[in-house]
């Protein structure tokens, strides 16, 4: 069961930094200086996974506040 977690989590974060050097190629000033080889980098995916972990652990608990804000301002009227 624990290793199942480990490997799900482990994709999940592999994806996510996948995505993090994807779009950070695509930005003007950065994309350029980004190779194609950034992907096969293990130290560096090893090092954005940590930055990605934490930005995705910040990321829920700030959807979880603005959900329970948002949703609380609609259920007590207290908006109009």
């Amino acid at each position: 069961m624990l290793s199942t977690i480990n490997t799900l989590f482990g994709i999940r974060t592999s994806s996510a930094v996948n995505r993090f050097i994807y779009y950070a190629a695509k930005l003007p000033l950065i994309g350029r200086r980004i190779p194609d080889k950034a992907y096969a980098n293990p130290e560096l995916k090893r090092a954005l996974a940590v930055l990605v972990w934490i930005a995705m652990v910040l990321w829920g608990f700030i959807g979880k506040f603005a959900g329970r804000s948002a949703s609380g301002w609609r259920s007590s009227g207290d908006w109009r």
